[in-house]
């Protein structure tokens, strides 16, 4: 019995572990989709805000590593369906491609 009730506290702690992780893709979704509004909009890269997963991570009140964990090899489809990485949106270049551009 007592082997029984291990595997499933542990099961239960697995499940647990894979809401949480989906809760925050979820909330990362929604800070991006908040906070690049206009890009979505337009899918033109000088409408792109720049922000950092450290941004991110104090908007949803989360450690930056948790947000870092949480994107890492994940993906979004924009509107037109072009396929890009969450990382897409965290391109710490950006504000100095944009410095150079100018």
């Amino acid at each position: 019995r007592k082997h029984v009730r291990e595997y499933v506290m542990r099961a239960q702690m697995f499940i647990k572990g894979l809401e949480d992780r989906g809760s925050i893709i979820r909330q990362v979704a929604l800070c991006l989709l908040e906070e690049q509004e206009q890009y979505l909009r337009t899918e033109q890269e000088e409408d792109m805000r720049p922000i950092t997963q450290a941004q991110v991570a104090g908007f949803l009140r989360v450690h930056e590593s948790t947000v870092s964990r949480a994107v890492a090899d994940k993906y979004l489809q924009l509107p037109s369906g072009k396929v890009v990485p969450f990382s897409y949106f965290f391109d710490r270049a950006l504000s100095h491609r944009r410095l150079v551009a100018n």
